[in-house]
């Protein structure tokens, strides 16, 4: 379990943002995996302006698992994240199912706190929140 903790934190110091520049993951951050094959994915995309809000002010970023540029327009891509070894290894590392949406809460050493399989909105978002006490102030 160490090893993988190690792993999530080692891959998620390295990234590259949606316009290509190397960018680091944010922690403590909410961070939702998205593919363009998965239709609740994309139907998450739209309730994202909520998602942030409910989340404020933790940061939201999202891991492409497939093309990131199928991303709506909408979703600024600076919070976009490709993880160094790619999104389904760090989905991996941080010991989530491979099953989408998927999204999880990583504290500030880049550890999983909480996690959500399926669909996520702003109540639930702000529930995941509130299960990491790791990360409140």
């Amino acid at each position: 379990m160490l090893l993988a903790f190690a792993a999530a934190a080692a891959i998620a110091g390295q990234a590259t943002d949606g316009r290509g520049d190397a960018a680091a993951m944010p922690r403590p951050a909410l961070v939702l995996f998205w593919a363009d094959w998965c239709a609740p994915c994309r139907a998450e995309m739209l309730a994202l302006p909520e998602i942030e809000r409910a989340v404020a002010p933790l940061p939201v970023v999202v891991v492409p698992l497939s093309n990131w540029r199928a991303l709506p327009a909408a979703v600024d891509r600076r919070k976009i994240r490709v993880p160094d070894g790619g999104g389904w290894d760090y989905l991996a590392a941080l010991r989530i199912p491979p099953a989408l949406p998927a999204a999880a809460i990583v504290d500030a050493r880049g550890v999983r706190c909480a996690m959500h399989s399926g669909g996520l909105d702003a109540l639930r978002a702000a529930a995941l929140v509130t299960a990491c006490a790791s990360i409140r102030k």
